[in-house]
């Protein structure tokens, strides 16, 4: 692959990444977690103080959508900061309760970035729990399901093409989508019902504002929308 064609992709799918932080600056996006300081000695005040720096995480998680980036280094980060109080804590019985106790949350931190469809975070979040409890039966497919979702192609809607010669009349979308595996970009006309490159087109939503889609490896649904109802 050509630098010129290498950087037109980067063009095109620069858009996605600038959506994916919201128009927030930097200022505004999650800080890592800080470095537990004295030990506390119950369950609570331990659990406490660990939920406390892990609290950028899970406020963060709730403002995901499937194309929200992480902050460069922030899954290295994070995970330094939890491989810390596993060290600091886990020898203690208050402490791996507190443990346990923090691994409930992250487990529904994971369920919420999994609804969002953000695999990066979906990743971020296992490797956190698996710090904490390495045989935690409920990661494998979570785990899984994420790997896949990397390489769900990125559709960007163009337009609209109404075929009025065909009986009934049939509306075509016109593509544009990147392949993560193969960083190729395609261009397509496709109809509702349509199969093409592992995604479905389900149907039109309202008067043409977009599109619901199935990316077949995993099932899940998403819409794409044209760029003016973004």
């Amino acid at each position: 692959m050509s630098v010129r064609f290498r950087l037109r992709i980067a063009a095109r799918l620069a858009p996605l990444v600038i959506l994916g932080f919201g128009g927030c600056d930097v200022d505004q996006l999650p800080q890592p977690p800080a470095v537990p300081g004295q030990t506390p000695e119950t369950k609570e005040a331990i659990q406490a103080e660990i939920e406390a720096g892990l609290q950028p995480i899970y406020d963060f998680v709730g403002t995901l959508t499937r194309q929200t980036p992480l902050p460069p280094g922030y899954a290295e980060q994070s995970l330094a900061y939890v491989q810390g109080v596993v060290s600091k804590y886990s020898g203690t019985p208050a402490g791996q309760e507190a443990l346990h106790g923090v691994e409930r949350h992250l487990e529904d931190a994971l369920k919420t970035a999994r609804e969002a469809q953000n695999g990066l975070a979906v990743l971020m979040i296992c490797s956190l729990i698996r710090t904490i409890d390495p045989d935690n039966p409920r990661l494998a497919r979570h785990e899984e399901w994420a790997t896949i979702e990397k390489n769900r192609p990125v559709v960007m809607l163009r337009g609209w093409y109404e075929d009025r010669e065909s009986n009934p009349p049939t509306v075509n979308a016109f593509l544009e989508v990147y392949l993560p595996e193969t960083g190729e970009v395609q261009h397509l006309r496709v109809r509702e019902g349509e199969e093409f490159l592992g995604l479905k087109f389900h149907k039109i939503i309202g008067k043409r504002r977009g599109m619901r889609m199935e990316y077949l490896r995993t099932g899940d649904l998403f819409e794409v929308y044209m760029r003016s109802w973004q």
